[in-house]
């Protein structure tokens, strides 16, 4: 290969050589035996039109033999260098394709290739470029294909499990569509504005009822809703009565009541919680004979706690109540350790002794703020123990609730202490044996 790398060479600078002497001759250096063939100047006039072709000839071969030399040794030279970084490749020819073909892709090495290499290998490189970029296209659009089929798939599932999963309920309609039964404990209660005259002697009226809290919306503006209609629904009594206790003296009887409305309001109750209120009329006057307690015709209207149990708040699934009396336990802890090194401390006056006692007066003093926190809580969030849950357990309502009744009073209106009334959820469906079931 280097022979014929030589020699090569060699008649490129032959070439060279010779278009340099034929093309720019030195005038100073004319020889007369070079004059006839290589001289660019004019012939004679005697010179034969012979000559002057073989002349033009012989630059036309002289030429054409420089461009095929530079061309070969081109060609060479880069088999050459092709050679040399073959044999620094992986000895194995798999192991070399496969790092050629990491290297250059098919494409690129047909375009490298060099330019001895025969058309017919030229050509099966291409088709079989042209069938591997095929194949890639074809995968390609088989992949995009299967990922927008699978994208499809996942949002109609996304859709169809939100559509399945049930929607929160609101924290202030937690009461839509339930039903609770009432008992209206009718007695004398201390700062009330009935006439002294009224429950004196201590008795009291008792009377049952069902009522629902349905969705339909109330119209009526009630003065008892602070004038807002805004979320005042219907509230239904069942069968539109109330069953009245008996006594000694009198058997039990039903009480004509009318349907009324309800609200949740929120933020109106201690520590910013929300209140229930509602009313329903009472068509006639319920009281026993020779008793001094009754419940006057009219309108009666009641309020109690709402507490919503699936907005407490919680931490590690513990409420914020159990983790402040946690933390009570363990300042406890603390001051009766800090207690028992003070009583031990045998020193009259000592700088321990009142550095010890500072810092039971910190503790003193945290446990203080922790205990108010905790009553706040258990404003806030009472126990369930001490609600009257629904049956779907979402929301509580105060074990015990006032009413009222309304009085005119000149210009004024007055709301007037009734006593108190209990509540308990029961099952939503119509009874046929409701007279039994009010029954005390």
């Amino acid at each position: 290969m280097k022979q014929y790398y030589c020699f090569f060479l060699m008649l490129l600078q032959f070439a060279s050589s010779c278009r340099g002497f034929v093309e720019s001759p030195p005038l100073t250096r004319w020889r007369p035996t070079q004059s006839k063939v290589f001289s660019t100047q004019p012939f004679p006039e005697n010179s034969s039109h012979k000559n002057a072709d073989d002349i033009i000839e012989l630059r036309a071969d002289i030429e054409r033999l420089r461009q095929e030399a530079f061309l070969r040794l081109e060609a060479l030279h880069e088999k050459l260098i092709l050679k040399s970084k073959q044999n620094t490749n992986l000895g194995d020819e798999d192991a070399k394709e496969h790092h050629q073909q990491r290297e250059n892709p098919p494409i690129i090495a047909s375009l490298t290739a060099p330019s001895t290499s025969s058309s017919t290998r030229h050509d099966r490189v291409n088709l079989e470029d042209i069938k591997t970029m095929q194949n890639l296209t074809s995968i390609a659009e088989e992949f995009e294909r299967d990922m927008h089929l699978l994208n499809q798939k996942l949002e109609v599932k996304s859709r169809a499990a939100a559509l399945a999963a049930p929607e929160k309920p609101h924290p202030l309609k937690l009461l839509d569509d339930t039903r609770w039964r009432i008992s209206l404990d009718v007695h004398r209660v201390r700062g009330t504005w009935m006439p002294k005259t009224w429950g004196a002697s201590g008795d009291k009226l008792r009377l049952k009822l069902e009522m629902e809290f349905t969705t339909d919306e109330l119209y009526e503006r009630e003065d008892f809703f602070n004038g807002l209609s805004d979320g005042s629904k219907v509230l239904r009594i069942v069968q539109n009565e109330a069953s009245m206790a008996p006594t000694m003296t009198q058997g039990g009887k039903s009480i004509r009541v009318v349907n009324g409305g309800w609200r949740v309001c929120p933020m109106e109750g201690p520590l910013n919680t929300a209140i229930l209120r509602w009313f329903f009329d009472v068509e006639e006057e319920a009281r026993h004979l020779g008793s001094d307690i009754y419940l006057p015709a009219g309108r009666v209207y009641g309020t109690c706690g709402y507490f919503p149990i699936i907005v407490r708040s919680n931490v590690d699934g513990k409420s914020k109540r159990e983790v402040y009396q946690q933390a009570l336990r363990q300042i406890e802890a603390k001051y009766r350790s800090l207690q028992e090194e003070q009583d031990s401390d045998t020193d009259l006056i000592s700088m321990e002794k009142l550095m010890r006692f500072q810092a039971m007066q910190v503790v003193r003093n945290d446990a203080a703020k922790i205990k108010k926190t905790i009553n706040e809580e258990l404003k806030k969030e009472p126990p369930k123990s001490s609600l009257r849950l629904s049956r779907d357990q979402k929301v509580g309502l105060s074990r015990e609730g006032g009413l009222c009744c309304k009085k005119q009073n000149g210009l004024t209106q007055e709301y007037h202490i009734l006593g108190k009334f209990e509540i308990a959820s029961i099952e939503n469906r119509e009874r046929s044996d409701y007279r039994d079931l009010l029954r005390p």
